[in-house]
């Protein structure tokens, strides 16, 4: 089938009668753009801008319309953070995608090989509250991956890779990442997307409006039972983050946990929360449904990040289990880690609430 481009969305509003929605299609301008009634992963349709440079001239700025096709304030640039080999322009016929998922995904920007990384700056937004949804499906290969951060996001940086080459349609982690960001004073988004393995992607960028999240059992995700136990060589708490939601259908969840030392310890995970005294802080999960995560990992730096597989990331003795995470609820996690010299010889983070979707 033909490949067709994709882009990245842009949102700026400031009250709500100002609102402004963009969708802007990545890569080559000769190929078509998805058309209007498309929404993608974020659920936001309207026009899309077809944003590329015939040349591959980098940097490459372009101003943008919003979803009504009315023109603004608001242009993108993309530039180089790091060059390896990477090309503005590249198509792939991926055969598992058809129509607009055709046209969003199997043209993009090309990060070249690993380490090579892009940066996609968005200036004129108004000031307020976005969630940004970064596309980085790679249309030739499911090995490929990429790695992507925004600058100011709470969020970690996430990595995007499809094993079933779209197989299963959009899904957080599979074909798009999702950030929170803040817009204040004019400040501009920064969007950063990394090779991982193989050659990144940016198949797209959609920015909406971010309001209250809550999962489908009506709990908020976020930090809880903080603000984290303290090891006597930091001195400072011990925090763990994780994106705010996290699909089912990734198959797995990246944890992270910061100000620790390095010594062994181990991320656990519950279907419900709870805080009481334990080892030298709290137990932030219940012990009722409380699991010992895969894959065990030593901090390096005060900091683990550990990425979770939802089909055999829970310990057993004889190896391991499926993660108990269930749709359309809340999953909490926490870091136990090893302090060698206190009486209870351990410490704990803060814990976390996520949202499971499907």
């Amino acid at each position: 089938m033909k490949a067709i481009a994709y882009g990245a969305a842009v949102l700026a509003f400031g009250t709500p009668a100002l609102t402004q929605s963009f969708n802007i299609d990545v890569g080559d301008p000769a190929f078509p753009t998805p058309s209007m009634v498309y929404a993608a992963g974020s659920g936001q349709a309207g026009v899309w801008n077809a944003w590329g440079d015939f040349a591959n001239a980098v940097p490459y700025t372009q101003a943008l319309v919003d979803i009504t096709g009315a023109a603004t304030g608001v242009s993108m640039t993309g530039a180089w953070s790091t060059f390896t080999n990477g090309l503005a322009n590249f198509s792939f016929d991926n055969g598992n995608t058809f129509g607009d998922d055709e046209a969003l995904l199997d043209d993009l920007w090309d990060m070249g090989a690993p380490a090579g990384e892009g940066v996609f700056t968005i200036t004129g937004m108004a000031d307020g509250d976005y969630e940004i949804f970064s596309y980085a499906f790679a249309p030739d290969s499911t090995t490929f991956s990429t790695t992507i951060r925004v600058t100011g996001s709470p969020d970690p940086p996430q990595l995007v890779n499809d094993p079933s080459g779209f197989a299963g349609g959009h899904g957080l982690g599979l074909t798009y990442a999702r950030h929170l960001v803040t817009v204040s004073g004019g400040s501009n988004v920064e969007i950063f997307f990394m090779t991982t393995s193989g050659f990144g992607s940016n198949s797209g960028i959609q920015i909406t409006p971010a309001g209250p999240v809550t999962c489908g059992d009506g709990n908020q995700p976020g930090n809880y039972c903080g603000p984290g136990g303290t090891f006597n060589a930091v001195g400072v708490p011990a925090t763990i983050s994780a994106p705010a939601t996290v699909s089912l259908a990734s198959g797995s969840i990246t944890l992270t946990a910061t100000n620790l030392i390095d010594q062994f310890g181990q991320f656990i995970g519950a279907n419900a929360p709870d805080a009481f005294p334990f080892m030298n802080y709290l137990l932030c999960v219940s012990p009722n449904s409380l699991q010992r995560l895969l894959p065990l990992q030593v901090p390096v730096g005060g900091t683990v990040i550990t990425t979770v597989d939802f089909a055999c990331g829970a310990q057993t003795p004889a190896g391991c289990t499926a993660v108990n995470v269930i749709v359309n609820t809340t999953h909490y996690f926490q870091r136990w880690n090893r302090e060698p010299g206190v009486l209870t010889g351990s410490n704990l983070t803060n814990g976390i609430a996520v949202c499971i979707v499907p």
